[in-house]
């Protein structure tokens, strides 16, 4: 590397220019060991560190981090960055995966959840052994689907919190018992039946019962979950948009 004393000053050669105050500028520089810098440095472009496994971009206030086994190209870049003048911490990569406001207060905006509910106010009966299918999605998020009127499929293998809320709403009189089961891939994985109703009711008009139940499972990429209902008897349910409740969330 050769080094050329210019008259102005400068002392320069391929990658650095000095000039005659002692101001190093460096271009497309490769540096090893240790750097150290003192006072206040400005920046051009990006500073690679570490074979460009991460990269700081002066442009936009990012830092960011790339994996050297992948290509080096945004896609594969996660950014850590703060913008919007919200005083957020922000983790990117396509989108913000994770958000720290200015309070500490931590949201995941891609973490996988869905919500469905009642589809409306009115009765319907349902025969033993069949899935239940009058719910309508009010939520969905990080690549979380729902179809079927009540099947939610996972995007990502992880263990998932689940709960659901039904409403029963027999006429009388009734002996008979309610059942729901959760389902896994068209399997029971749990169930949970309603007690009260096995004992013989005689009053007069319906009979207002509701069944919930809250637990965790472990879910593959791509397993679904769906309720299914067993009974002695046709069920009778009521498809309130507030008494039925079906969501899924990612715990981790």
């Amino acid at each position: 590397m050769a080094l050329t004393l210019r008259g102005n000053g400068q002392i320069t050669s391929d990658n650095y220019t000095i000039d005659s105050d002692g101001d190093v500028t460096a271009v497309n520089a490769a540096v090893s060991g240790t750097l150290g810098v003192t006072g206040t440095t400005s920046m051009a472009g990006n500073l690679n560190i570490n074979a460009q496994s991460s990269k700081i971009n002066a442009a936009n206030n990012h830092l960011i981090l790339h994996d050297t086994a992948e290509a080096d190209t945004g896609t594969n870049w996660w950014y850590m960055y703060r913008g919007g003048g919200d005083g957020s911490l922000r983790f990117f990569k396509e989108s913000d995966k994770l958000v720290i406001n200015s309070d500490g207060h931590m949201t995941l905006p891609s973490q996988p959840y869905g919500e469905a509910e009642g589809t409306v106010g009115a009765t319907t009966t349902i025969a033993t052994n069949n899935v239940i299918s009058w719910f309508a999605a009010n939520h969905l998020n990080g690549g979380v689907t729902f179809s079927n009127g009540g099947r939610f499929t996972v995007p990502t293998t992880g263990r998932y919190l689940v709960h659901y809320r039904l409403y029963f709403y027999p006429n009388s009189p009734i002996s008979q018992y309610y059942q729901i089961s959760l389902q896994k891939n068209g399997t029971e994985a749990e169930f949970m039946i309603d007690e009260e109703v096995t004992s013989t009711y005689s009053g007069s008009g319906r009979l207002d019962r509701g069944l919930s139940l809250t637990t965790s499972i472990r879910l593959s990429a791509n397993d679904y979950i769906e309720l299914k209902y067993h009974g002695s008897a046709t069920g009778a349910f009521y498809r309130g948009v507030t008494h039925n409740k079906f969501s899924v969330l990612l715990l981790g």
